[in-house]
């Protein structure tokens, strides 16, 4: 039915060589005329077939080559904290911002929302009983549904906990995508302020079908950019997330125990191995037993302690250590105390890099050169160890006053309610470590 088909230009009616050839073909087996109307060409002759696959050679090339503007403009307005397009992540909605003039759009805490978003990182990082099935039901108890309005996931719930765009960057969340998860960070350590949520982006990923499903699952094809908005979580808990999720690395080993809320913090004041709970089912009562003295090298301990008696002992401390906090007016954490810490371990970043950067050109030196630079590199590493021991006495007097994410008048309130595992959640909270000798118990606290 067709005689002629007529292009303005060849590249007009297409830029792919295969296209180009499996056309031509059809053209042929049906007698149909290709006239390129300004180049004057067709595929009536060999020559203008010739010319006419040298030129679709080229418009593929001029094709690629806008597809990689297009894209680098696109991820270059990534690294700026441009918003790249897309449904807001949950908890989140969209407004309209510029940077430098430019439109995007900026991303504002939804009130009706976030609050779910942030007991649901509260509820994984902080209590081991809450697996992600849990947190499911919870959710589905709760009524509350995806923001597609579909129902909960093990994986959709894990993008979330996964996704830095919900914590306030810091110094650990730098160290942890940079240095742990090799991911392309597009932001100076100095920027990592403990303010702004993250961006994350994958270039090329979009044929990879992996990638798509669950990008945060490779986080080494990422590229991490701060965002213009604040964040909803602190840094400790989107890292104990992480952690968790990691094959549970933070949460693993000691600590599963029934028997008592103290499991995993109680040692032996002797030889310093964990102590367990035993039970006499004769008596029906519940006792302390050494780790020690089960590998046949510890047996100071004379008097069998029940786990009620060690219990009362310890929850009146405790009582006591949460009192305290409340009446001494150390519920928030100054601005500056927080700051200072980002401060010492964006700094001791700074200097680990600078000695990882003298240390690789040690190869290429001579052996005069490599005596000169050794001395920085010592130099450094006396930096390093003087921010070290500063960091920690900044920590130290932080970690006395950081309570502000816990609810301790609840804590107080309703500890009776509570079954053995709410209880020890509390307990970790506060607690380091219980020492137990004969007629003395140590709870030593955070």
């Amino acid at each position: 039915m067709i005689d002629k088909v007529i292009s303005y230009k060849l590249d007009r009616f297409t830029r792919s060589t295969v296209d180009f050839v499996n056309t031509m073909e059809v053209f042929d087996k049906y007698n149909v005329e290709f006239i390129s109307a300004t180049e004057g060409l067709n595929n009536r002759d060999k020559m203008g077939k010739a010319m006419l696959s040298i030129i679709v050679v080229f418009a593929q090339l001029e094709r690629s080559n806008i597809i990689d503007r297009v894209r680098s403009t696109y991820y270059q307005r990534a690294t700026q904290g441009f918003y790249l397009g897309g449904p807001a992540p949950f908890g989140f909605i969209k407004e309209k911002y510029s940077i430098n003039g430019k439109k995007t759009s900026y991303l504002v805490a939804d009130e009706n929302v976030i609050g779910i978003v942030q007991e649901m990182f509260r509820k994984n990082a902080y209590d081991e009983t809450v697996t992600l099935g849990k947190l499911k039901k919870w959710l589905a108890s709760c009524n509350i549904v995806t923001g597609r309005g579909l129902p909960w996931t093990s994986a959709s719930m894990s993008r979330i906990l996964r996704n830095p765009v919900y914590v306030r960057a810091d110094a650990d969340i730098y160290t942890y995508l940079h240095d742990v998860k090799r991911a392309t960070v597009n932001n100076d350590i100095k920027e990592f302020t403990g303010i702004y949520g993250c961006y994350t982006y994958a270039p090329g990923s979009g044929s990879d079908s992996e990638t798509r499903k669950d990008k945060f699952a490779h986080m080494d094809r990422l590229n991490v950019t701060i965002a213009p908005h604040e964040g909803v979580i602190d840094s400790d808990t989107w890292l104990r997330c992480q952690y968790r999720l990691d094959s549970n690395r933070v949460f693993k080993g000691a600590g599963k125990g029934s028997y008592t809320w103290l499991s995993g913090i109680m040692k032996c004041g002797y030889c310093g191995y964990a102590m367990t709970v035993s039970n006499n089912m004769k008596k029906n009562t519940f006792y302390l037993s050494c780790g020690g003295r089960k590998r046949g090298i510890c047996f100071e301990r004379k008097e069998a302690i029940q786990t009620f008696e060690l219990e009362k002992i310890v929850e009146m401390q405790l009582f006591e250590r949460m009192k305290t906090i409340l009446e001494s007016e150390k519920a928030l954490v100054p601005v500056e105390d927080s700051k200072k810490v980002n401060d010492l371990k964006i700094k001791m970043v700074e200097v680990q890099q600078r000695i990882d950067a003298l240390t690789e050109s040690i190869a290429s030196l001579s052996v005069k050169v490599i005596a000169e630079v050794n001395k920085k590199i010592e130099q450094e590493i006396e930096k390093k160890d003087s921010l070290a021991a500063e960091l920690e006495e900044a920590l130290r007097e932080q970690r006395s006053k950081n309570y502000s994410q816990y609810n301790i008048e609840e804590y107080i309130n309703n500890w009776e309610d509570y079954d053995t595992e709410e209880k020890k959640r509390v307990a970790r909270i506060f607690i380091d470590k219980v020492i137990v000798e004969d007629g003395d118990i140590q709870v030593i606290m955070k």
